[in-house]
């Protein structure tokens, strides 16, 4: 019995399509879905403010979590990242997420800059010369007449020699001092700019998981639950029990707002169940005022879906 194939794929023109440009196909048909993800994401998180559950190194190495192992962050490197670069964003402090950028195996998630140590990083920082000093034309020339000098004119030949030397020691003792002073210039002002440098989070996937889907803002606050707090730390003002309340419209809900803030904004919900957003659960909650309803999806007490209806 004969083994069956499926038919190539044909181009319109009627051309074969060969497995290599299916591939290429793939890639870029997956690398278009990428980058239309990472806009998504970009837009959910960019410029919004979170609090920090845990010290932050001062570095753009930043600290990894790996979605495939438990616990998820590499203490290891992390300890050892915070002792070598001191620490940036302190627990409990709320800082801006400045940027998401995805590569092809992890998405970096940017705070205050990023850490200290990409390109330029290091402009303004004062250099430190060599303390090293060669030696002299008249030193190098002492030591050849020295070498074949007589006998009486030996002595005279090694005083002007050790006076060379001396000078040039004194020049090294001076450049060592110099030398010394600018790297504890050097020190403070690479401290002071690792602290303004903010620092980050590399989220590590296994190979091939952004070929299916790049992960959305839902699943990036999940896996960043334990590290990162998502609601804005500002205590909103308190709703007034039973107020009817007018309606609120989509420009002052926004995705990414806390739960305590969408209460405090419209009330109670007037019902609340969970769900299942994918591996994730989510939590919708109904507000009834006035004409209109309101709907609104919570995943990790933050708003990521809501719609507005007239009753």
């Amino acid at each position: 019995m004969g083994t069956n194939f499926a038919p190539a794929p044909v181009y319109n023109d009627g051309s074969i399509m060969t497995s290599t440009t299916r591939s290429a196909v793939f890639f870029l048909v997956a690398a278009a879905a990428a980058a239309q993800s990472e806009v998504e994401l970009k837009r959910f998180f960019e410029g919004k403010h979170v609090t920090v559950r845990m010290d932050m190194p001062g570095t753009h190495h930043g600290v990894d979590i790996h979605t495939d192992r438990e616990p998820a962050a590499d203490m290891g490197k992390y300890s050892s990242r915070v002792k070598q670069y001191g620490v940036a964003i302190r627990e409990g402090d709320r800082v801006m997420v400045t940027l998401i950028r995805v590569t092809k195996k992890n998405i970096e998630f940017q705070l205050a800059g990023g850490g200290f140590g990409t390109w330029g990083d290091t402009s303004g920082l004062p250099s430190v010369p060599s303390t090293y000093i060669s030696k002299s034309d008249r030193e190098k020339r002492l030591e050849h007449d020295l070498a074949r000098a007589p006998e009486p004119e030996k002595r005279r030949v090694q005083e002007q020699l050790d006076r060379e030397r001396r000078d040039r020691q004194r020049e090294e003792r001076y450049a060592r001092e110099r030398s010394e002073s600018l790297k504890v210039d050097r020190e403070r002002l690479l401290l002071e700019k690792r602290r303004e440098g903010g620092s980050r989070f590399n989220i590590w996937y296994p190979e091939g998981r952004f070929q299916e889907s790049v992960p959305a803002p839902a699943e990036i606050m999940k896996v960043l639950a334990q590290y990162v707090d998502f609601r804005e730390t500002g205590r909103a003002p308190s709703a007034t029990s039973g107020a009817r309340r007018a309606p609120v419209s989509p420009a002052q809900l926004q995705r990414g707002m806390p739960r305590d803030q969408v209460h405090a904004m419209l009330g109670k919900p007037s019902s609340s169940r969970q769900t299942k957003q994918g591996e994730l659960t989510a939590l919708a909650e109904r507000f009834e005022s006035g004409d209109s309803i309101t709907d609104v999806t919570f995943v990790g007490d933050v708003v990521v879906k809501f719609s507005i209806t007239s009753r």
